[in-house]
């Protein structure tokens, strides 16, 4: 069975395109167009995740990894496709609880671990407009193992790895224009969406408090506030070691 896991981590090796995925975006955009290309952009904040997942200490990790989710993603459509059923059962104030909550949970959750992505490359092989979207298909090799990749017991849940006897995996991304750039709306990781994976999350995190909203979200809060305490605590213990 293949370990592949939709998750963070991938989107993270966004980065390191060659030379050509540039000539492609001027292709897409020969006018002096003040928005960038799609491909520039994916390009551009590929090479910010790579370098945010890559810090070592957690803290900074953390706060780097929380300002750059909140430009990939949209703040408010995010947390609603991703509770999906569930969102119209949860009052308005719950509603501006969980997007409130979402992206701190999204990167205690996924942003524990440093890795070295030093020697991922990708290429952006085909661009297609699709409706308000714009769908581009990516070619990812890893070539070698990533360092510092945590043990099989401590693994993250949407840890990635390469499909058996291949050494790079296909990713789809849905952008969607914003007046500024534009945001991930989804990805696909040889056929699995991201998006259905953290559907599929938060139903179980739902499922386990026998679906009462206002105990999901004391949960999810908990899990944040603790985990950006031992982050704190973590930073001062090194902090005091240096002295």
């Amino acid at each position: 069975m293949k370990k592949l896991r939709v998750c963070l981590i991938c989107l993270l090796t966004l980065c390191c395109c060659e030379p050509a995925v540039a000539q492609t975006a001027e292709k897409h955009h020969s006018s002096s167009s003040v928005q960038a290309a799609p491909e520039a952009w994916l390009i551009k904040k590929g090479r910010e995740l790579l370098e945010v997942l890559s810090v070592k200490e957690t803290k900074s990790r953390y706060v780097k990894l929380r300002r750059l989710s909140k430009e990939v993603f949209n703040q408010s459509e995010m947390p609603r496709l991703a509770m999906g059923k569930y969102w119209k059962e949860m009052t308005p104030a719950q509603q501006e609880e969980l997007q409130f909550l979402f992206f701190d949970y999204f990167v205690v959750e996924f942003g524990s671990f440093s890795m070295d992505f030093s020697n991922v490359s990708i290429h952006v092989t085909e661009t297609v407009p699709s409706g308000k979207d714009v769908l581009l298909k990516t070619s990812v090799k890893m070539e070698r193992k990533i360092e510092n990749a945590p043990s099989s017991e401590n693994k993250p849940q949407f840890f990635i790895e390469k499909p058996e006897n291949s050494d790079s995996i296909e990713i789809l991304f849905a952008l969607r224009r914003t007046s500024g750039g534009y945001y991930i709306r989804d990805a696909k990781f040889e056929g699995q969406s991201i998006l259905m994976f953290l559907r599929s999350k938060l139903e179980k995190e739902y499922r386990s408090v026998d679906f009462e909203t206002a105990d999901l979200l004391e949960k999810m809060r908990l899990k944040i506030n603790g985990r950006y305490r031992a982050a704190e605590e973590l930073a001062k213990a090194k902090d005091e070691k240096r002295r």
